[in-house]
């Protein structure tokens, strides 16, 4: 293998992985919730598979606080190898789980288990491998190289949507919830395999090596002491781009199979558009900010979320094919300038000595907070006030960040310190 590309494909694969399994988690959700939990009260079955979906986010904190200790103080590639490992065993094992019916408690109990520690696996990796390649990159390439990170979740949930598409269109609804969506899981862990043997061939960044005498010397509580600002700063910026992920990656495609007249195959296809605009879109925001700063760039798309949440919303429930679609898409298109430099931006923030831990941490409080509990609130929102409102939890989270971006200077023109 070329050794030029491995760090670019070590850097990318785990994140592919990690957004594979959690979109056919949420494509799959009504299944598993029928499988996973008795059947009395569907919208409450709904409610606890959508509750294990964010209790894998509850321990992401810590899951970053391990993952980022160990990238600061072992290396950014022992961390990359630890966390494909710990991701892939638990989306196998995901295939293999007996049901409600005929192991009682003990299934939901399981799949809590397996999903609690992707949630402790997937906190080491996005953040890990963003540092990673942020620092492998040229200094007028950094823009691009968090977007790749961030444009290879997108990819994994493309891979994860088409084929969630293709197996509801060829098999008959008794096959996908007898094995069709169990092999899908296990053909997601077998690829975590090829993952971890690409890392395995992975050398250390060099702004680590320089530096890693001074990480090591250095105690889990500093960048909490010293750094308090921009993690706070940090946890702000991401808020938004954790609701809108994973409205797009979860809530929509509950939404609109369950509330409006579409089928799960119709949903399955909007989604799957919107990630490839979303893909096709990543690299271009990521060299636009290198051209012209991450600032006005990732301004604009807040700015997009503020005025355009409610009327994504609206055409979203509409109970039409072509209104759900060019909503999904007008939110794919406000969310990319943000989720695009999100990586790059946080890693800027930290220097390098405690880049890993500091982008971690205050990533996944951000993720704990905001984004496992997004399909929750914005389904609880529904169901309390009506079908627009998740829009004004965006436009809240859109605000936050838009205060958030004053108080950080520019960085596309610096050097790493």
């Amino acid at each position: 293998m070329n050794t030029r590309k491995t760090p670019l494909l070590a850097g990318l694969l785990g994140n592919a992985l990690e957004w594979y399994d959690f979109i056919l988690y949420a494509n799959f959700a009504t299944i598993i919730a029928r499988l996973f939990f008795p059947n009395e009260n569907p919208t409450a079955a709904l409610l606890l598979t959508f509750g294990i979906f964010a209790s894998s986010f509850l321990v992401r904190p810590l899951g970053a606080v391990l993952f980022g200790y160990v990238g600061d103080h072992f290396g950014r590639r022992i961390a990359l190898i630890t966390s494909i490992s710990l991701m892939s065993v638990p989306t196998l094992l995901i295939g293999f789980l007996p049901t409600y019916a005929s192991a009682g408690i003990a299934a939901p109990f399981f799949l809590l288990i397996l999903r609690l520690l992707q949630g402790i696996a997937i906190s080491g990796e996005l953040n890990s491998a963003a540092t990673f390649l942020v620092e492998h990159a040229k200094e007028n390439r950094r823009g691009l190289a968090g977007s790749l990170v961030m444009g290879t979740v997108f990819v994994g949930a493309l891979i994860g949507a088409a084929l969630s598409t293709l197996s509801t269109a060829i098999l008959t609804p008794e096959a996908l919830v007898s094995w069709g969506w169990r092999l899908l899981f296990v053909l997601g862990g077998l690829a975590g395999v090829i993952g971890l043997i690409v890392r395995l061939r992975m050398q250390e960044s060099a702004h680590f090596s320089s530096q890693k005498e001074t990480a090591k010397r250095l105690p889990l509580s500093y960048v909490f002491v010293n750094y308090p600002k921009q993690m706070c700063i940090a946890v702000a910026l991401t808020s938004i781009m954790a609701v809108g992920n994973h409205t797009i990656f979860a809530y929509v495609m509950t939404f609109l199979v369950k509330f409006t007249h579409l089928t799960a195959e119709q949903a399955n296809i909007i989604n799957l558009l919107g990630f490839v605009v979303i893909v096709l879109l990543f690299p271009v925001m990521g060299l636009l900010s290198d051209k012209y700063g991450r600032k006005p760039i990732f301004k604009c798309g807040l700015l997009s979320m503020v005025f355009c949440a409610f009327p994504i919303f609206w055409l979203l429930s509409q109970s039409n094919f072509y209104y759900a679609l060019a909503g999904e898409i007008l939110l794919c298109v406000a969310l990319v300038p943000i989720a695009a430099l999100i990586p790059t931006m946080l890693a800027e923030l930290f220097p390098t000595y405690i880049r890993n831990s500091g982008s971690a941490i205050s990533y996944n409080i951000c993720l704990a907070i905001f984004g496992g509990t997004a399909p929750l609130v914005s389904l609880t929102l529904r169901q309390e006030i009506g079908n627009l409102a998740p829009a004004g939890y965006i436009i809240v989270c859109a605000l936050i960040a838009l205060f958030a971006l004053r108080f950080i200077k520019e960085s596309y023109h610096r050097p790493l310190i």
